[in-house]
Formats: structure tokens, C-alpha cells, sequence
């Protein structure tokens, strides 16, 4: 962009969002208004939905129009159940400094599962950089650990996010929230990142295992989401360091491997989402399955359909 597009970008900027005629109209029907509209468009700096131009996000505009960034949080997407993180963490917290190699053979890991639990603890702030390829659990965290008030920690991190903040808030107004509207916040919070239904319906459902796991929400049996009317400090006695979400069993490494088919686990969620209680030996082992897989949190399915 030239110095004179950049320019049109700060003036346009403050007039949207506005259609097309109205803007036409701020700017005296300047002829360069429909080029420098298409190449902003194009650039995706100025987003075009139906007939109206506006910017993607207040922060940009608010930036554009009076050149600062206003107060913000970042939006972070978790990727990784907790009962994945957790049981991983409880193992690394009695090291000192972590590498991949390290985290590797210490949980008998492929690197790549290393890089992502790395991201997401990093995601969490349970590790701070030393420097390049090297990590350590921060000694606030250690402390926090020791006192079994690990639970408390993520529940404030998680209820800093700015996804978090706004579903909390939309539902305190008294707005109703669904859980099959997360991934529409999703997409909307991050509108440079392309992601199909799928990817934002997983994220969704990785984020409400977070939120019932913490006893942030609850969901209702029409899949409203409910702020729970658990308090943080009655929550963190509760759950202390999150042992009983980790998933952790005997030998396995604290991954999880379901003892039951993928087709019986179909069989027992189809059957809680109809609010039925599953009965006989191998529908309670899916049940335990489920839990462990980070996919039944505190009896409330983290999944709003098997599709």
C-alpha cells in the first residue's frame, strides 16, 4: 500500500462500519474511493458483508482512528483436553528444565506430541522460556502446585480469556448462549484464520471440557450454557491440584486408551445426549472411557452431537 491508500485506510477507518452510497457521500464521491475500497477488501484490512464495509475488529479500528491499542487480552485457542494436559503436567512438575528430548523420553512420547504440549502449557502459563528449546515450571506455579490450589491458577487464567470473558458476559446479561453457538464466537474472534466447521466445532468442545472441568459453566439439558454458581475459592478446595480429571492409569503413561469400541463409546453418548442413564458392564466401561477422554466432565457431555 502507498502512503495515499494508507491514508484512505485511517479516513475510512473512522466512518464504518457504512454502506457503500454513504460512504460516497462522507468522501464527495471521490472517484478514487471505489479503487482504494476493492484493494483494501482484497488485502482483507476492510471486510465487505452484504451491502456494508467495515473493519474486522474494534482493536484495529480503535488503532486506525486514534493510534493505540486499546486494553486487550489475548484470545488463545486451546487444542488439548485437560485431562491430557494435566496428566502430563503432573509428571513434569518434579523436573527442573525441559526440552523436548527431555519431555520425549520422560513420557514416552512422538516430538510432535511434545512441541504441542509444550505450546499448551506455554498457552496456560504453567512453563516459562530460558531460552531457546529450553523451559521451566515457574517457581509461583511450583508453589501454587504444592499447596494443591493448581486448579484456582487455571481457572483464572481460563476466565482471563477474552472468548471466556465475552461468552461469561453475554450470559450474565441474561442473553442465552448455546454451546452449538461456540464455534460462531470462534470463527468470529478469529476472522484471519481459516478453519472449517469441524476445526472450530473441536475447538468448542476442547474449550467446554476446560469451563466444566474448572466448574466455570454448567450446560442444562437443552445445551444452554450456565455460569456456574460454584465460587472460585469453593472450586479450587474442590478440585485441588485436578487429579481426578487427569485420566491418569496405571501403566499407560498418562495418555488415555479407551478399553471399550469406538462404536460403544457412539453407543453410551448417544444415550446420555437423549438424557438417558447407561446401564450394564461394558456401557458404564464407556462411560469411564469418556471421562477419561476428557469428553464427559462432572456428568455434563463436553459434545453437543455425535455427527
Amino acid at each position: 500500500m502507498d502512503e495515499i491508500e494508507k491514508d484512505y485506510l485511517v479516513k475510512i477507518a473512522a466512518k464504518l462500519p457504512a454502506d457503500f452510497n454513504e460512504l460516497q457521500y462522507q468522501f464527495d464521491e471521490d472517484p478514487m474511493l471505489v479503487k482504494v475500497l476493492d484493494k483494501l477488501t482484497a488485502y482483507r484490512l476492510v471486510r465487505l458483508s452484504g451491502s456494508t464495509y467495515d473493519t474486522y475488529n474494534d482493536v484495529f479500528k480503535e488503532y486506525l482512528v486514534y493510534q493505540k491499542l486499546p486494553e486487550f487480552r489475548l484470545l488463545v485457542i486451546y487444542r488439548m483436553y485437560p485431562s491430557s494436559v494435566i496428566s502430563q503436567f503432573h509428571k513434569l512438575i518434579t523436573m527442573r528444565k525441559l526440552t523436548i528430548t527431555k519431555i520425549t523420553e520422560n513420557l514416552n512420547v512422538r516430538e510432535g506430541y511434545a512441541f504441542n504440549l509444550v505450546k499448551e502449557l506455554r498457552n496456560l502459563d504453567l512453563l516459562d522460556a530460558v531460552k531457546s528449546g529450553e523451559w521451566i515450571i515457574p517457581t509461583n506455579v511450583r508453589d501454587i502446585y504444592s499447596q494443591g490450589t493448581l486448579a484456582g491458577y487455571l481457572r483464572r487464567m481460563i476466565l482471563d480469556n477474552q472468548l471466556v470473558e465475552t461468552l461469561l458476559k453475554k450470559n450474565l446479561s441474561g442473553e442465552k448462549i448455546f454451546e452449538s453457538d461456540i464455534p460462531t464466537y470462534f470463527s468470529e474472534s478469529y476472522p484471519f484464520i481459516e478453519a472449517s466447521e469441524k476445526t472450530w466445532g473441536l475447538y468448542s468442545t476442547i474449550l467446554k471440557s476446560w469451563l466444566l472441568a474448572l466448574k466455570i459453566i454448567e450446560i442444562d439439558g437443552e445445551g444452554r450454557i450456565i455460569a456456574s454458581d460454584v465460587s472460585h475459592n469453593d472450586a479450587t478446595a474442590e478440585l485441588g491440584n485436578l487429579k481426578k480429571i487427569s485420566g491418569l492409569r496405571a501403566g499407560n503413561k498418562g495418555l488415555f486408551f479407551p478399553v471399550t469400541s469406538h462404536a460403544k463409546m457412539i453407543e453410551v453418548t448417544s444415550l446420555i445426549l437423549n438424557g438417558e442413564e447407561p446401564t450394564g458392564k461394558e456401557a458404564l466401561k464407556a462411560k469411564s472411557d469418556l471421562n477419561n477422554a476428557g469428553v464427559l466432565v462432572g456428568g455434563h457431555l463436553a459434545v453437543s452431537n455425535i455427527g
